[in-house]
């Protein structure tokens, strides 16, 4: 079978498609180049079995970074200043009842070198996202909620990594 003048145009741009999305720099989730400064990193956080500062470990090794537990070791200190969930309800029945909540979950940050020089001024993420109550299946609900809480640590956790791999 002879290749067609559409067959071959229809590859040619699906080649350039992917050569210009690969030159800028565009790549799948997955590992974030971190630059060698990064590494031996200490987590600074008043409790190492947070969530958040077991998920930041965890991400970090991943990408290549060790994690040290001992600070004297560290080149570089990930400072973890807050770390939050808020919730808020937008939208009220007639009669004033919760119809649909919106969580927000924030993480503050910093990073410094051994020395305390400041690598990275204090940096704010947060992400949100709303979901629908319903007063019939509470249990439910509140197992959607960790669920999302979840969800959104790992899309901070992902843009944390992008902050620490424009560095």
């Amino acid at each position: 079978m002879k290749p067609t003048i559409n067959t071959i145009s229809h590859w040619l741009l699906w080649g350039l498609v992917m050569s210009l999305i690969t030159a800028c720099s565009y790549h799948l989730r997955g590992k974030v180049d971190l630059s060698e400064r990064i590494n031996d990193i200490y987590i600074q956080a008043a409790d190492q079995r947070a969530p958040m500062v077991l998920g930041l470990r965890s991400i970090l090794q991943r990408n290549g970074v060790r994690v040290v537990t001992d600070r004297a070791q560290a080149r570089v200190i990930f400072n973890l200043l807050s770390d939050q969930v808020d919730q808020r309800v937008p939208v009220l029945s007639r009669l004033g009842k919760a119809l649909e909540y919106e969580l927000r979950y924030q993480f503050r940050f910093s990073l410094l070198d051994a020395d305390g020089e400041v690598l990275l001024e204090p940096q704010t993420v947060s992400v949100n996202q709303e979901y629908i109550f319903d007063k019939n299946n509470i249990m439910a609900k509140k197992d959607e909620e960790q669920g999302l809480i979840a969800a959104m640590r790992d899309d901070l956790l992902r843009l944390i990594m992008l902050r620490l791999g424009a560095l």
